[in-house]
């Protein structure tokens, strides 16, 4: 429970706290309370996820209700949310905490009508508690308590309408106690990241470099290192423990392009361990969409990654070395990613264990698994319950359907869906799915876009939750379809697929991305395509805390076409070939931009890129208009773009941009210039755009009307 030893301000001055009990009963829809929801300035209200502490002699962080997700009727006004009426309503506040604990909290929240209402309490996915909120007039706010089991890292506590709790309340605010905030851009990750050129070596660390169909381009940073030699070794001193180990590295082909196995020596303190290593899910040849025969040469996409389970204590002395018996003829190695492995997430109450009687599903990867998981999850909706996937490796040889079911996981280090031939993942199919806690994978070696599976596609209907996924070795990660309407898609890792990360493909509305780490795709890392086929356009769709890194082909992110789409406080780096670091365009033939499409708070790093089949360069940031103009409103602020390949931004091509809002934005080093457009008309308005180190100069402009305000330079 709360400790209010220090003087729980915003609960003393509203009147104390209020007694969380049983059920409530569904009344009228209340009026508004007459006085707004205490709550914090508008600027820690910015984006979904934000917090701020509520009182300096507090341990903790509070919440705004109207700053994070929303779905269902759920509306937020200024300083709170309301409209709880129909079963799925639901407000998911994302809270991240450094360590596993039991946390006190309070709920602020006003009730003016003379009943108790309720609303269920969903933790990770899972329902904790009915939790009743007394009335507290018409001009009242009150706090209820609870306590929270929460894990380290993300985590996200639901208030939700569901069968046993239905409660018209406005709800104002979360406090957590031992809440910590998050940076205020990119993924927040529970792993420590080391760049191979930055540690110890004797080997050799490749110079930066950019051009297509180098190791370089495609590193992280643009650098790696190279062992080449026996003896050939990186070494650091752990920082911290760790339990898991992501390797990124690549190696050398075999003459058929099936790939090489191979190995690396692990050493911990002196100790050795071998580490398995492959390349049969890396190196790609020919052109676009590419295939798996060295004959066609134009090789490139030479890394994967690895994960392993180590014992690495604080402040070792940890190496990886090229021994005698690593038979591979070089290494190039990225990165490091070291964690601290959660415990194993044990079976809910009730849920049913696909290992179990009646279904028996083989969990070391041999027997398909396919039929126990679809009959698990059929009589788990007859049922009213979810299905466990315990520790090990599920095989299955198709596509799960999913609808109105929770699948909880043991954890991504533990549970593993394992696709053969190319297929596999899970395929919505109607409202309601919760997904969490387990790795998607598959054997896919190259794009085959007709023939493969994602690991999440279809459609999820309505308040659906995908929450702590790994998703590797896929065609896409994500695929989102038409009838999709509020899904939120948080904390997660997406690597090496062949096709996207993400895609919202069409028809996708109220829907939400925040979180993940995507890195070395084949196409967009994330893409909200509005393609014109669709009932509807995407529409209020959010990307929001993420991190995208290295994709092999396209974007970090893309808007093409929709209304009031968003991509908040996200990072992306190091594109490689045909790309933008973000593309808003009309390409892919979809809806035109309509109402306000906002980039907010992101930051871009060594992106841009060349694309071959057109001959030309995008920049970092690339609006193209195609065959139609964009109409819509454009608003960038808070942009910041160092190292770009070509241009900082540019606008493109043989239309009118009519309301480009460009603000706060600082480039910094480009290939090209700070900001180039060729437009036929429109408006262009900069305000506090700052250019620096722009190696062809500030600005070419060739077609558009340009407007300045506040302090503008470098152009």
């Amino acid at each position: 429970m709360l400790n209010f030893r220090y003087g729980f301000i915003f609960v003393l001055l509203l009147g104390g706290l209020v007694a969380c009990g049983g059920g409530g009963t569904k009344s009228p829809t209340p009026q508004p309370p007459t006085t707004p929801a205490p709550g914090g300035e508008p600027s820690v209200r910015v984006a979904p996820g934000h917090a701020e502490t509520d009182d300096a002699t507090q341990v903790g962080l509070r919440y705004q209700a109207e700053a994070q997700f929303i779905s269902g009727n759920v509306t937020a006004a200024e300083s709170y949310v309301s409209e709880f009426s129909d079963q799925g309503d639901r407000l998911i506040f994302t809270v991240h905490t450094d360590t596993a604990s039991v946390a006190g909290a309070g709920v602020r929240y006003a009730n003016t009508t003379s009943v108790d209402q309720t609303l269920g309490v969903y933790v990770n996915g899972l329902k904790i508690q009915n939790l009743v909120f007394p009335a507290t007039g018409s001009d009242e706010w009150g706090t209820v308590e609870l306590e929270l089991s929460l894990r380290a890292g993300i985590n996200s506590i639901s208030l939700q309408v569901d069968a046993e709790a239905a409660g018209d309340v406005y709800i104002g605010s979360l406090y957590v106690q031992n809440a910590t905030a998050i940076a205020e851009q990119g993924k927040a990750a529970v792993y420590i990241t080391l760049e191979a050129e930055t540690l110890t070596t004797n080997g050799e660390v490749l110079a930066a470099d950019t051009t297509y169909k180098t190791i370089a381009s495609e590193s992280s940073n643009r650098q790696a290192v190279r062992l080449t030699n026996t003896g050939d070794y990186i070494e650091f001193t752990a920082s911290a423990a760790a339990s898991g180990l992501v390797l990124r590295y690549a190696m050398p082909d075999s003459g058929d392009g099936a790939g090489l196995d191979s190995s690396l020596g692990l050493y911990v303190n002196g100790e050795r361990q071998s580490l398995g290593v492959s390349s049969k899910h890396a190196w790609v040849y020919g052109a676009y969409p590419y295939n798996n025969n060295p004959s066609d040469g134009e090789a490139h996409r030479f890394y994967d990654e690895s994960a392993y389970r180590v014992n690495i204590p604080v402040d070792a002395t940890v190496r990886i070395q090229k021994d005698e018996q690593d038979s591979a003829e070089y290494y190039v190695i990225d990165l490091i990613e070291l964690e601290d492995i959660a415990e194993e997430i044990a079976a809910p109450e009730g849920y049913l264990d696909i290992t179990a009687s009646p279904y028996f599903a083989d969990a070391t990867g041999v027997q398909d698994a396919t039929s126990a998981i679809v009959t698990a999850i059929a009589d788990a909706k007859s049922q009213n319950t979810g299905v466990y996937i315990p520790a090990g490796v599920f095989s299955i040889g198709n596509r799960v359907s999913v609808s109105n079911v929770h699948i909880q996981g043991a954890g991504i280090w533990y549970s593993t869906i394992m696709g053969r031939d190319g297929k596999g993942g899970f395929l919505g199919a109607g409202s309601n799915v919760t997904l969490t806690d387990l790795k998607i994978a598959s054997d896919t070696k190259v794009r085959r876009d007709s023939e493969d599976h994602g690991g999440i596609e279809g459609n999820f209907g309505t308040n659906s939750l995908i929450q702590n996924v790994w998703i590797e070795h896929m065609k896409v990660g994500g695929w989102v379809a038409n009838g999709t309407d509020g899904l939120l898609m948080l904390n997660g890792r997406v690597r090496n697929t062949y096709a996207d990360g993400f895609n919202f493909h069409y028809g996708v509305l109220n829907s939400q991305i925040s979180h993940f780490n995507v890195r070395n795709t084949g196409d967009d890392s994330f893409a909200m395509w509005a393609e014109s086929t669709a009932p509807s356009p995407n529409t209020n769709n959010t990307f929001s805390y993420n991190t995208a890194q290295l994709p092999m082909l396209a974007n970090t992110y893309a808007i093409y076409g929709g209304r009031d789409n968003k991509l908040l406080n996200n990072i992306g780096m190091d594109t490689v070939v045909s790309s933008a670091g973000i593309a808003l365009s009309q390409r892919f033939n979809p809806y035109p931009f309509a109402g306000t499409t906002v980039v907010k708070n992101n930051s871009l790093y060594r992106t841009g890129g060349w694309d071959y089949g057109w001959n030309t360069s995008f920049g970092a940031v690339w609006v193209f208009t195609d065959n139609s103009p964009i109409t819509g409103v454009l608003q960038i602020d808070n942009l910041t773009i160092v190292d770009a390949v070509y241009d900082g931004i540019l606008v493109s091509y043989n239309q009118n941009v009519d309301y480009l809002n460009i603000a706060n934005t600082s480039i910094d080093g480009t290939g090209w210039f700070g900001l180039r457009v060729a437009v036929t008309g429109g408006e262009m308005l900069l305000e506090n755009v700052t250019v620096e180190n722009a190696a062809q100069g500030g600005m070419e402009n060739n077609g558009i009307t340009l407007i300045e305000q506040g302090v503008n330079s470098g152009f």
